[in-house]
């Protein structure tokens, strides 16, 4: 069915019937509109009295003339906005910290292959000596001590022993040439 706002019950015309009965299939349907166009024409237009009006307005002008409060942007001290950017600024630096940290650790970890693979084709001569065998149980105990480590400190500890007998050991492979093999 199709809402229409009917102002006055006077204003119906002929077309306005007409297009209520045809929106109006059925026949009870057209009885229930055409009761309400009838009911429309006989009832009154009331008004309330003053009184009410009154008690009304009563309600509404404390509602209307209420100040809306106003929320005034604050003003931030100083010292809370140098708190925030020092908290900033170290949070950026440890950032920074954490990423040099991680990237030395890599390149510490490609240095120490490289040093093994250099390590690998000094201890490998064309001829091995006892002294040889003995140096590179060393460099094995020092290696697996260094993978168990974390302290910094015993780590470049244990690398300079390391590297010491590693120039021991590239001394005496150079003077290798008159000794003989086991």
């Amino acid at each position: 069915m199709q809402d229409n706002k009917i102002e006055s019950a006077d204003l119906l015309t002929a077309a306005d019937e007409d297009h209520v009965r045809e929106i109006t299939d059925n026949e009870d349907e057209r009885t229930k509109m055409s009761a309400l166009i009838q009911s429309s024409k006989m009832s009154a237009l009331s008004v309330p009295n003053e009184i009410n009006w009154l008690k009304i307005q009563g309600r509404i002008q404390p509602i209307i003339a209420a100040p809306h409060h106003v929320k005034e942007p604050t003003v931030v001290p100083f010292y809370i906005k140098s708190f925030a950017v020092a908290a900033s600024t170290i949070f950026l630096a440890m950032g920074w910290l954490v990423f040099s940290n991680y990237q030395l650790h890599n390149q510490l970890e490609q240095v120490l292959l490289t040093n093994q693979q250099l390590e690998s084709k000094l201890i490998n001569p064309k001829v091995t000596t006892y002294e040889q065998v003995f140096f590179v149980q060393k460099l094995n105990d020092i290696d697996k001590k260094l993978q168990n480590i974390s302290s910094l400190d015993q780590k470049v500890t244990l690398l300079q022993k390391r590297s010491v007998l590693i120039l021991e050991l590239y001394k005496t492979q150079q003077g290798v040439s008159d000794v003989f093999s086991i």
